[in-house]
């Protein structure tokens, strides 16, 4: 049982350190939260809440393209490079 959690709570610290958690802002071109939109990242996805604000965890290190979309429309594309440090994405949509 001993080698059992050992071998888990070691896959777990495996996992945590090649993978991180990129947050962010989406506004419009008057500063404005975009509410409700769809952020893609690496095959991930999750919705800005009320102030744009968005959180996607376990995203891989490596640089990876961004895609938002509101009512199923891209309104903007980045690339964003996940490495060890805190990952702040911040997009302004036209």
């Amino acid at each position: 049982m001993k080698q059992l959690t050992l071998l888990i709570f070691t896959a777990l610290i495996s996992f945590t350190a090649i993978s991180e958690t990129v947050t962010g802002k989406v506004t419009d071109s008057n500063n404005k939260a975009v509410r409700n939109a769809a952020i893609f990242i690496n095959g991930k996805f999750t919705y800005t809440d009320y102030y744009g604000k968005y959180r996607i965890r376990n995203i891989p290190k490596g640089t990876h393209q961004m895609r938002v979309e509101k009512n199923n429309t891209t309104i903007a594309t980045s690339s964003v490079n996940v490495d060890n440090t805190k990952i702040v994405k911040d997009i302004k949509t036209q």
